[in-house]
């Protein structure tokens, strides 16, 4: 016969199998109801063995797949710019180059498309929030890099020409677009201040 301590550690086991990268509500969840400090203990070390595990998501020919012709048209000229693969923006690979690339298509789709974040997360296999942290190292760049400023702008100038349906109106109405993504990105800063303070107070 199993002893409480076996079940319960088989139970932690099967609840740390069901994490994955955006499961840090029931990370929470399990903190804290979980009380005991032998428990809690195995628990973290657990949750921190998942994290590390490689994520098996869609392949990258299966992401272009799901493109609609537009998205994949701006894909192709972020590739071109950056002679990378269009294939690696839709990988886990971290060369300099492509990053650099995945980061100026994650921001075109947010900005000139008007894709929601947690859209242009399905589109290239991310989580949300890594597109939030794109846009923004997008805009630092844009205002410390020359080079990344130039390559930006030779995109959106081959794109205004292969997709004018796109780019044209969203070239003009560009300014307001940069305000209004600085908006959306202070706006999810402090609701997540928000619900940082909650779970603080819930937990105290």
């Amino acid at each position: 016969m199993h002893s409480i301590r076996d079940i319960v550690k088989a139970s932690i086991d099967y609840a740390c199998n069901q994490l994955t990268e955006d499961d840090y509500a029931a990370e929470k969840i399990y903190k804290k109801f979980i009380k005991s400090p032998l428990i809690r203990e195995y628990l973290d070390k657990q949750i921190q063995i998942t994290k590390r595990l490689p994520k098996i998501g869609p392949s990258a020919p299966e992401l272009l797949a799901n493109l609609k012709p537009e998205e994949l048209k701006i894909a192709i000229v972020v590739a071109d710019e950056h002679k990378v693969d269009v294939a690696d923006l839709f990988t886990r690979t971290r060369k300099r180059e492509v990053v650099d690339a995945r980061m100026q298509l994650a921001s075109i789709y947010y900005i000139y498309f008007r894709h929601t974040y947690c859209y242009v997360a399905r589109l290239i296999d991310r989580d949300h929030s890594s597109i939030i942290h794109n846009v923004r190292e997008n805009e630092n760049c844009m205002d410390t890099n020359v080079r990344y400023k130039i390559k930006f702008h030779n995109i959106i100038n081959k794109a205004k020409i292969m997709i004018p349906e796109v780019f044209n109106e969203s070239y003009e109405n560009l300014e307001h677009n940069e305000v209004l993504h600085k908006q959306r990105i202070i706006e999810r800063v402090n609701l997540k201040h928000e619900r940082d303070k909650r779970f603080q107070f819930e937990t105290n």
